[in-house]
Parts: structure tokens; C-alpha cells; sequence
């Protein structure tokens, strides 16, 4: 949904009437995102954790049942990184 509305001052703030049709509720938490352009996204908070815990209770008795198919950690030279950091 596309939607245009006018910025108005509300005592010292910058404020926007959002419409009922994006399903914001008064009292919803929501983060702003702005971008270099000028843009600014509106997205709902996540509540936490608790939405984490469902969905991980929603996976299926077989999820990851044959396991990860990972390759090998890369193997690294640290003393070469600590040297190139130490200087």
C-alpha cells in the first residue's frame, strides 16, 4: 500500500498521522529507518524474544534431521593476523 501524508508540528515535534490501514495501534512501538536518500521505512518493534521461542516450537519433528551440511572452518594463520595488528 502506498499512502501520502503531511508532516505537522505537535508541541516541539515533527509528527505524521499515519492511516488505520497499515494496521499501526495506538501504543505500538515502532523503529524508524532512515536511508542516505531521504527515506524513512516504518516497521512494527519485535516484542522481544517471545516471538523467537513460537517459532522455534512451530519447526518440524525433522528439521535439520540429516543435519548441517557445512564445509570445514577455513584454517588461519592467528600469529600472522596478531603481527599485522600489533604494528
Amino acid at each position: 500500500m502506498n499512502a501520502t501524508a503531511k508532516v505537522f508540528k505537535n508541541g516541539n515535534s515533527s509528527a505524521v498521522r499515519l492511516p488505520a490501514e497499515l494496521g499501526f495501534k495506538p501504543g505500538d512501538q515502532i523503529e524508524l529507518v532512515s536511508a542516505n536518500d531521504g527515506s524513512v521505512v516504518l516497521r512494527k518493534r519485535n516484542a522481544g524474544l517471545g516471538g523467537l521461542v513460537e517459532a522455534l516450537w512451530a519447526l518440524p519433528d525433522d528439521f535439520m534431521e540429516g543435519g548441517r551440511d557445512d564445509s570445514p572452518p577455513q584454517e588461519r594463520d592467528w600469529d600472522a593476523m596478531e603481527r599485522a595488528f600489533s604494528k
